[in-house]
């Protein structure tokens, strides 16, 4: 099939309507031949209209490499803990008196 363009809206003698100026419409190779001869007929081959992307070429980036995961867990902070031993208040021993 020919994609054949008609510049004024109409039809042929083969069967095919144009219905709009410009149209295009599918015909067989014989019937194409045959409407490209007609003098002043208005016809031409339609070129196909190039494929529109849905989104514009981007560049595909590669993630970065990830850091090596050591088998050993990461060193925790060291916190000031206070232990039981270290929180027993000592007492003043009381003052001697002397008299």
């Amino acid at each position: 099939m020919i994609p054949l363009r008609k510049e004024h809206a109409g039809s042929c003698n083969l069967g095919y309507t144009w219905p709009q100026d410009g149209s295009v419409v599918e015909v067989t190779p014989e019937h194409a031949a045959l409407l490209l001869a007609v003098p002043d007929g208005d016809f031409s081959v339609a070129q196909p209209e190039p494929a529109v992307a849905d989104e514009p070429d981007r560049q595909i980036e590669e993630p970065a490499p990830e850091a090596p995961i050591s088998e050993a867990p990461a060193p925790r902070k060291a916190t000031a803990r206070k232990t039981a031993a270290k929180k027993t208040a000592t007492t003043p021993e009381p003052a001697s008196v002397e008299e």
